[in-house]
């Protein structure tokens, strides 16, 4: 019993050092976060996301919230107006923030953004559309600020999932959509790359893997509704391709081996040109054109009149996002 006795007081003992232990990283956390709160305010100075910022945008003046400037996360248009930077952006006599930009365009990518803060899943905000020689302009200028993917967005739209009995009860939670460009999908399923909103045409993508156990990256110009339970895009007809679970590259069905493919998470699959170049982790492993060293495919020969309606697609079980897409000219 003594023992007994002794082995209880040292766990109590042990226990109060390690009670201890958590309120004393409990208080550096905290004052950690004050530090952090204190460092923050010196950055970004007496900001909030509902100023109005009054701009001069090539000698004309505009009002706009700084919300609606910085609608865009990682953009440089929402870097250069979070207030970290705003006494050493340029102004004007007045103290207008000055951009230095045309009126007329920066004024329509501004006015999409104050759409897209208001739109409903009922009623989309609409990219802006111009005469070939302004929309290349406004292209170039949405480039610059890193807002294509904000003004011309894209989403991920499931298309066919496996329903088998079992999975019915679930099937509502099964594949979960985290923003426009990313899923955790927990059966097999296949999703489509969709223009939300405007009507350009992709035409190279990338996507980076989590965890995985199985995916196929690739393109179709077909109804997805021929897709099985276990087929995914490059299984089915008028379809291709990179299937990294069988190493090898997939068109309506036929397989062609390539070495090396792995599922393994951080693994990132780019696919240009239709599907004509295939990279993985930066490297060339299949193309449509003759390249030392790299497998030859068929990529989309054969459908080339449907370019146009060419679409990325994505079978997966597992987590995936879609790190990069690129729209035609």
């Amino acid at each position: 019993s003594i023992s007994i006795e002794n082995a209880l007081t040292s766990i109590s003992v042990l226990l109060r050092e390690r009670q201890d232990e958590l309120e004393h990283r409990e208080a550096e956390l905290c004052k950690a976060q004050e530090k952090f709160k204190v460092e923050q305010s010196g950055c970004y100075g007496n900001t909030t996301s509902s100023d109005v910022m009054h701009l001069n945008v090539g000698g004309k003046t505009m009002a706009v919230l700084r919300r609606t400037l910085t609608l865009v996360e990682g953009s440089m248009l929402a870097c250069r107006f979070s207030g970290r930077w705003d006494d050493s952006i340029e102004k004007d006599k007045d103290g207008f923030f000055f951009v230095d930009q045309e009126f007329d365009l920066f004024e329509a990518m501004i006015n999409y953004l104050r759409h897209r803060s208001n739109e409903t899943d009922g009623c989309r905000a609409e990219s802006p559309i111009f005469q070939e020689k302004v929309n290349r302009d406004f292209c170039r200028m949405v480039e610059y600020y890193g807002m294509t993917q904000g003004v011309f967005p894209s989403e991920l739209k499931v298309m066919y999932k496996s329903n088998s009995e079992e999975d019915k009860e679930e099937e509502e939670t099964d594949i979960t959509l985290l923003g426009l460009l990313e899923v955790n999908a927990k059966e097999w399923c296949t999703l489509e790359i969709c223009r939300r909103g405007h009507h350009k045409t992709i035409n190279a993508f990338e996507v980076t893997l989590g965890p995985v156990q199985r995916v196929q990256i690739g393109w179709t110009y077909e109804s997805l509704k021929s897709y099985g339970n276990s087929l995914g895009v490059g299984d089915v007809s008028n379809s291709i391709s990179i299937d990294l679970c069988r190493s090898c590259f997939l068109k309506d069905g036929a397989q062609v081996d390539i070495g090396g493919l792995e599922l393994e998470e951080g693994t990132v699959v780019r696919s240009e040109d239709f599907g004509n170049k295939w990279f993985v982790n930066g490297r060339l492993v299949a193309s449509a054109t003759d390249s030392d060293g790299v497998v030859t495919i068929a990529g989309c020969s054969g459908y080339r009149n449907h370019t146009t309606y060419f679409c990325p697609v994505i079978s997966v079980k597992g987590s995936i996002k879609v790190s990069a897409i690129e729209y035609m000219n």
